[in-house]
This record gives structure tokens, sequence and C-alpha cells, in this order.
């Protein structure tokens, strides 16, 4: 079976800026990219990445903020073409040992590359830990341990009531959420006198 590669030069793979579907992204672009620019619309790349069309709109937005890429659209179809920023040849170095260089050839010269096949980009997102909803004893202990004062039944009660919703989006740290309940449980403290000055 041949395996496809993308290469990420090591300006995208090292910003902090970026996440890590925008580092994929930007590799996906670069290798698709024909006379300068990428073809590719958002559903194909949605396909690839595992994530929705609306998630790539904004992740190709990420990149086109940080200055990697350009959009415009095409003259005579008006379709988005994305045009990579960065060059494919940028190096790490000949000195550098990279696993990659132990049992492969390097597509491009000292270029530094990761390997992805299409199976570990589609179950990325799978490997993500998905959220617990905690028992009542899960949040009494945490509160011990942190020493929060509030009570972990109500704590319960009032997010399995709302579908463990923070907001309007699914709960991703119920322990975050808790120590912010705690504070808002807290009677407020009173505040300092006001100092009048006599003249």
């Amino acid at each position: 079976m041949e395996e496809n590669f993308i290469i990420i030069p090591e300006s995208i793979y090292r910003d902090e800026r970026l996440s890590p579907r925008a580092v994929l992204l930007y590799g996906l672009v670069l290798s698709l990219s024909q006379n300068g620019f990428c073809w590719a619309n958002n559903r194909f790349f949605a396909e690839r990445l595992g994530v929705s069309k609306d998630r790539v709109s904004r992740i190709v937005s990420e990149l086109a903020e940080c200055g990697f890429v350009r959009l415009s659209p095409d003259p005579d179809s008006g379709t988005r073409r994305i045009y990579p920023l960065v060059e494919k040849t940028t190096g790490i170095g000949e000195n550098t040992n990279t696993p990659c260089q132990k049992n492969q050839t390097a597509l491009v010269e000292n270029a530094n590359h990761r390997k992805y096949s299409e199976q570990n980009i589609e179950n990325t997102s799978a490997k993500r830990k998905r959220f617990q909803p905690p028992s009542v004893s899960e949040v009494a202990d945490y509160c011990r341990e942190h020493s929060l004062s509030m009570d972990a039944e109500r704590f319960v009660d009032y997010y399995t009531a709302n579908g463990w919703m923070a907001g309007r989006s699914r709960m991703r740290d119920w322990q975050a959420a808790a120590r912010n309940w705690a504070r808002r449980e807290q009677p407020n403290t009173p505040a300092e006198p006001e100092m009048k000055f006599v003249n």
C-alpha cells in the first residue's frame, strides 16, 4: 500500500498560535498546491481532517490571520484559491537526526516532515478523552481535596438537568466548573469601610 505524505515547514509546526488541526491543514494545502495555489474546498478538507466544514473555515481563517496563507477568488469560476506563503523547502539543518530519517527518504532534501496516513488523521479526534459526568461522590471528594465549600449534590443535579452544558457548549472540565460554582456560592465579603478625612 502506498502511503501519502504531507510536508509541514518548521515555521508552521513550531508556531504556538496555530492549533494542531491548522498545522495539518497547512500541510494538506501545501501538498495539494499546483501552480502556487490549492484548489480544494472545505468539504474535501473536512473529510480528510474529520471535522465540520465550518471548523475548516475557521482553521483557514486562522492560517490567514497568522499570515501563512492568502485567500483569493479564481478569476474565472469565483471559487476560492488558497496560496501557501511559506516555502516547501524550509529545512531543519543537515545534522538533525529525526525519526523520519532513520527509515525513510525525505521528499525534499533536508525537509522536516511528518508521516500521516489518512487513518491517523481521521482517528485524531477519537483519541481525545471524552467528558464523563462525575458522580456526587467524585464532586464531594474533589471539594474536600481542594477545600471548596459547596453542595456537591446540588452541583451534579443542576448540570445533569442541563445536559452538562456550560452555556451553549458541552462541558469539558467539571473541576473548573466546580471551582467557579464554589466561588459564586461564597458570601460576598464586606467591603472595607470608606475612610473620610476631616479638615
